[in-house]
Formats: structure tokens, C-alpha cells, sequence
């Protein structure tokens, strides 16, 4: 199935996982802001800096994630749970209960994709120039990179930003990003994220991707600076370990 991030993984604090994105075609229209009622823009500076200044103090993150997709075409929809890991400044654990039964670890030398029911994992090193695109991409997908934290002047340089309110969750803010650059519109075409006004941390980010498909990562249970432990996977006994695959 295709996903935004389920064996992909981290660097948007703003903002998830797996075999590979559903990529579209590239819109050649010009990115806009979708018609909202935003907030003055100053408003959205204040957050922005808000949400940078807490970023700096964090050093890792603990969440249970909800994960859901919908693919309208095919009025297909899907739903995964598990929980994540993050430790600053490359480690990423994620982990997706059963009966998908699938994990991915990155510590930024290696990146390793879990798949228990098959007992296979699959590791690849990211010196190689090839494998550390895929383990950029891998980092930049789904909620992980907006866990990690990003600069607000670098934000409002990729993406077009509103901050707007939405009153079915007033306990957070909710910015719209829209990609400016093309590159950056082939994996999605919106970003809707929601911070808690208190964590000033990702609680919901939703995708919209080029062909109308919608993935939702709900994020609970956030444990910001609890004890990580960095390690890499063990190979079990009985599995098959697949290094570098073409």
C-alpha cells in the first residue's frame, strides 16, 4: 500500500511511513493558500517563534500515533497504530502494531526497515549518496521532522503559511503550508498541522497529496525529553537480513 512515510522517516517540527510515497504528477499550477480566514500575520510570526524557542529544549519525543489514509479514487481507506521515538539529532524509532507488525529505526548512519510478519529486515546504509536520499526522504516523511524541530524563517522560505482557527480543537493552533518549490509539491500539495497551544508540539498533521489522497497522523500520550534508548535492531534469530538492496 502506498503511504507517506511507513518504512520512511524524519527531519519537518513541524511534522510520518512506509515503502514509499504516492507521488503524483507535479501541478504546474502556482502554489496558493486554499481561501481561509487567516490570522494576521504577525499573529502567525509570534506563534512560529513560539513553537522554534520550545523546539530548542526538546531533546526527544515519546507518542502513541494514529495513522489513517484515504484514497478517494478508490474510496479506499486505511488505519494503523503504534507508537514513536525520537531522540536529537538522528534517531528515530517507529513502530506499527499488529497485525501490520512493522517497524523502522534510524540513527543516522544506517536506516532499517522491521517487517515481522515476513521476519525480514532490510538495512541500508546511508554513506552511500543513493541511500542517503532515500534515508532524507525517509526523515522528511510524516509527523517527524516537525517533531525534531525547524526554523520558522526557513518554513516561511519553503512553504506558504496561514495560521487559521479551527473550533473543533481550540487548544491548538492549526497552520496550513503549502510547498513553494515544485520538488516539494510531488510528495504533497497541503499540510495541515496542528500544535498544542501548551506542548507547542505537533498533535495532528494531515497530508494532502498531488492525487487527492488524505493521511491523518494523530499524535497522543507525548512524552517530551523521557529517556530514549538509541540503539540498533537486533536481528532475531530466524530472520532473513537484507543489506543495501539494489
Amino acid at each position: 500500500m502506498k503511504r507517506t512515510s511507513q518504512c520512511a522517516v524524519l527531519a519537518a517540527c513541524l511534522a510520518l511511513a512506509a515503502a514509499a510515497a504516492a507521488a503524483g504528477p507535479r501541478s504546474k499550477k502556482p502554489p496558493a493558500l486554499p481561501r481561509v480566514t487567516s490570522r494576521p500575520a504577525k499573529e502567525r510570526d509570534a506563534a512560529l517563534a513560539k513553537i522554534e524557542a520550545r523546539a530548542k529544549g526538546v531533546t526527544s519525543v515519546k507518542a502513541r500515533f494514529v495513522q489513517h489514509r484515504y484514497a478517494p479514487l478508490f474510496d479506499d481507506q486505511d488505519t494503523r497504530t503504534g507508537r514513536l521515538a525520537l531522540l536529537k539529532p538522528t534517531f528515530l524509532r517507529v513502530v506499527w502494531d499488529k497485525p501490520h507488525n512493522e517497524e523502522i529505526v534510524f540513527d543516522g548512519k544506517s536506516f532499517w526497515e522491521i517487517k515481522h510478519n515476513l521476519k525480514q529486515i532490510i538495512e541500508w546504509n546511508v554513506v552511500r549518496k543513493k541511500d542517503l536520499l532515500r534515508g532524507r526522504q525517509n526523515l522528511d516523511a510524516g509527523p517527524f521532522k516537525l517533531l525534531a524541530g525547524v526554523k520558522a524563517a526557513e518554513l516561511k522560505r519553503d512553504y506558504l503559511i496561514a495560521l487559521v482557527d479551527d473550533p473543533r480543537r481550540p487548544k491548538d493552533y492549526l497552520f496550513i503550508l503549502v510547498p513553494i518549490r515544485p520538488r516539494d509539491r510531488v510528495e504533497f500539495v497541503r499540510l495541515d498541522v496542528w500544535i498544542d497551544r501548551t506542548l507547542l508540539l505537533p498533535v495532528r498533521i494531515r497530508f494532502i497529496k498531488p492525487n487527492k489522497e488524505v493521511e491523518t497522523w494523530t499524535l497522543k500520550e507525548l512524552k517530551v525529553n523521557a529517556p530514549v534508548k538509541a540503539a540498533a535492531p537486533k536481528v532475531p534469530r530466524g530472520y532473513k537480513l537484507i543489506k543495501n538492496p539494489a
